[in-house]
């Protein structure tokens, strides 16, 4: 009788634990039951003319907390017209809102944006290089755009280009505090006497990565980011510890090696999916990226850096591109309360993880957990 029992006893704590398991695998694939065939009441964005690479900018860094509560202290006329958006695209409402406002922000910085499809990552790095500007420098107000005959002048030459800058003015140079930007370093050493040249910091608002090619079909975002890091080798550098010991300036093979050494609150990730052809044409690359909810970068940092800082990531945005190397459309799938979202301007919808995570991420976006 006590082996009936226990025979039991262990088909039910299989099937417990089978079951177990299954509701953990549908959790990271579907999300929460609760939240299936829920209906969404963020608003979308409405497309000015070609301008969803705008609008799923905007809609990604909707979904990022650390970015609002930065822009929240800001009192600069583009970072209010970029909170407003932003807060808005996260109220609980249908109403589909413009980007018009950020549009007309960005002129008085000298941007004219026409109508034609540009890259979402262009528009990102417009964005944040003009928060710098304007926090760090003089402001241009819309009047001084109109009166400007300088403006006048080259506006009918640049006629017809998106994201062109009129004009120039320089900003001091002072320190990055916007969550998106962190710090890239890279270190030298000699190949021969081992000796280091001194690190070198570079401001990084986001990191561009080509897809593996260990695989034709799939590529791992860990992979990417492991080739992207690894070391190679840089032919006809000064070597000073060489020099002095041969008395003459020598120069040698040196390893190049990158690191992270101030990661970002936010990272941002871009995938690199357009490539030439050897016959001059540019094609798409459309192999799969695995990439994960959780990115652990502690492998990428510097010592210094690992010593001190968060490693964790967790998965806030991806904007997905459709089309071609050259054409398509920009749309985003971004994370709202404990649900992901796909936005396409208007167009807005609660998804599934395994959506999210099967779709053609052209850029990501973590924020530090």
């Amino acid at each position: 009788m006590s082996g009936v029992l226990q025979d039991s006893t262990f088909w039910w704590t299989l099937c417990l634990t089978g079951a177990a398991a299954i509701a953990a695998t549908a959790y990271v694939l579907f999300g929460p039951e609760s939240l299936r065939g829920r209906d969404s009441r963020v608003p979308g964005l409405i497309n000015l003319g070609n301008t969803c690479f705008i609008n799923s900018i905007l809609q990604a860094m909707a979904s990022i907390p650390s970015l609002l509560q930065w822009l929240d202290s800001k009192e600069t006329p583009l970072a209010v017209s970029l909170k407003n958006v932003l807060h808005a695209l996260n109220d609980n409402n249908e109403v589909n809102i413009s980007p018009e406002e950020l549009t007309q922000a960005l002129m008085r910085h000298r941007w004219l944006i026409d109508h034609q499809q540009q890259d979402a990552l262009e528009f990102y790095h417009v964005l944040l290089t003009t928060l710098e500007e304007e926090m760090t420098g003089p402001t241009l107000s819309l009047s001084d755009l109109i009166n400007d005959p300088q403006v006048e002048a080259q506006s009918s030459s640049t006629k017809g280009m998106a994201l062109t800058k009129i004009g120039s003015f320089s900003a001091p140079s002072q320190p990055k505090s916007c969550p998106l930007q962190g710090l890239m370093s890279s270190s030298l050493v000699c190949c021969d006497c081992q000796h280091a040249l001194p690190t070198r910091y570079e401001s990084i608002d986001s990191i561009s990565l080509p897809l593996s090619q260990r695989a034709a079909s799939s590529s791992s975002l860990v992979e990417c980011l492991r080739d992207y890091m690894s070391s190679e080798i840089v032919d006809d550098i000064e070597c000073p510890s060489c020099s002095k010991r041969a008395g003459v300036k020598t120069k040698r093979s040196f390893r190049k090696k990158l690191r992270i050494g101030r990661p970002p609150e936010v990272l941002c990730l871009n995938i690199i999916r357009s490539v030439w052809r050897s016959d001059g044409t540019m094609v798409k690359n459309r192999s799969r990226l695995v990439f994960p909810l959780t990115l652990d970068i502690n492998s990428f940092l510097t010592t210094t850096a690992t010593r001190q800082d968060k490693t964790k990531y967790q998965l806030r945005a991806v904007v997905e591109h459709l089309g071609g190397p050259s054409s398509g459309h920009y749309c985003t799938y971004r994370q709202c309360g404990r649900q992901w979202l796909y936005t396409s301007d208007t167009t807005v919808y609660p998804v599934y993880n395994h959506e999210v995570m099967n779709c053609e991420a052209y850029l990501l976006f973590y924020q530090m957990d």
